[in-house]
C-alpha cells in the first residue's frame, strides 16, 4: 500500500506488528511504525489545532461521525484515538444520522416525516431511516454495506441494502417523504436515477452540501451536549434506537 499522509509522513507497508495491525512510515526522514490509533490521532491532533486557531478557545471534547458499519472495536478505537491527541469524544454519531439533522435544522419541520439518508462514501455505504417529528429524531434502521465493488454488480448491491432498510423498519418505499443525498451520491447519475427509479421517480433531495452535512449534524449535536443555549437546538431530541450497528455483506 502506497498512500501519502502530508508532506512529511508517506505510508509504504500496512503488516502486522503485537498482533495489531500498524503502518510502516517515514516520518521527518525517520522510519517508524504507527498503529491504526496512531494515525487516526494525527488527524485529530490536526483538526483540534485548526478549530483552536478559529475560535481562539481551547477545544477539549468533541463530536464525531462514524460510517455505519463500525463495531464496538472500531468505536473504542475512535475514543482512544480521541484521547492520544487530547481530546474527550462526547458522542459518536453515524454520519447518516447526522446528515438528517443537519437537514432538519435548516427545515424546522413541524409534520411527522420519514427521511431515507443515502450516504455513498468511497469504500461504504450507510442507509439510514429516521421519522422525524418537530425535533425528536427516532431512528428506526440502519443499514450498511462495508464491501461495495465499483463494477455492474454495484447498482445490484445499492438496492440490496435500501430494500434491507425498508424491511428492517417495515416501512414502505411509498411511505418515504424525502431521500436525503450525501458524500458521492451527488457525483453518480447512475445512482441517482435508479434510485428515483425505486421509489417511483420520487425527486431526490439535493438542499443540503453532500461534502459537509454530517459535519454540520455533528456541530449541532455537540452544541446540544455543551448545554448550548440557542434557540434552534433546543427542540431537538435525538432517540438512537440501534444497541450496535448492522452490516451486510456483498461478495465481489
Amino acid at each position: 500500500m502506497r498512500d501519502v499522509w502530508g508532506p512529511m509522513l508517506t505510508a509504504e507497508t500496512f503488516s502486522q506488528f503485537q498482533a495489531l495491525p500498524y503502518i510502516s512510515a517515514k516520518y521527518k526522514s525517520e522510519n517508524k511504525d504507527f498503529t491504526l490509533k496512531e494515525i487516526i490521532s494525527t488527524v485529530f491532533v490536526k483538526l483540534k489545532e485548526t478549530a483552536e486557531d478559529f475560535l481562539s478557545t481551547r477545544i477539549n471534547n468533541a463530536v464525531v461521525t462514524i460510517p455505519a458499519c463500525f463495531n464496538n472495536v472500531q468505536c473504542q478505537a475512535i475514543r482512544d484515538a480521541g484521547l492520544i491527541a487530547g481530546l474527550n469524544v462526547l458522542y459518536i454519531i453515524i454520519g447518516s444520522t447526522a446528515a438528517a439533522i443537519s437537514y432538519w435544522l435548516n427545515k424546522r419541520l413541524t409534520e411527522v416525516q420519514n427521511i431515507l439518508v443515502f450516504d455513498f462514501g468511497s469504500i461504504t455505504l450507510d442507509v439510514s431511516l429516521l421519522t422525524i417529528e418537530l425535533g425528536f429524531f427516532k431512528i428506526v434502521a440502519i443499514t450498511s454495506d462495508a464491501h461495495l465493488v465499483l463494477n455492474q454488480d454495484l447498482f445490484q448491491s445499492t438496492m440490496e441494502v435500501i430494500e434491507k432498510v425498508l424491511r428492517d423498519a417495515k416501512i414502505d418505499k411509498s411511505l418515504i417523504n424525502e431521500i436525503i443525498l450525501i458524500s458521492y451520491s451527488l457525483y453518480i447519475p447512475n445512482i441517482q436515477r435508479i434510485l428515483s427509479e425505486f421509489f417511483n421517480g420520487k425527486e431526490l433531495n439535493k438542499s443540503i452540501n453532500p461534502n459537509e452535512a454530517a459535519a454540520y449534524g455533528a456541530a449541532i449535536q455537540a452544541a446540544i451536549l455543551s448545554d448550548d443555549t440557542s434557540k434552534k437546538t433546543q427542540d431537538l431530541l435525538l432517540i438512537d434506537t440501534i444497541p450496535s450497528s448492522f452490516s451486510i455483506e456483498t461478495l465481489p
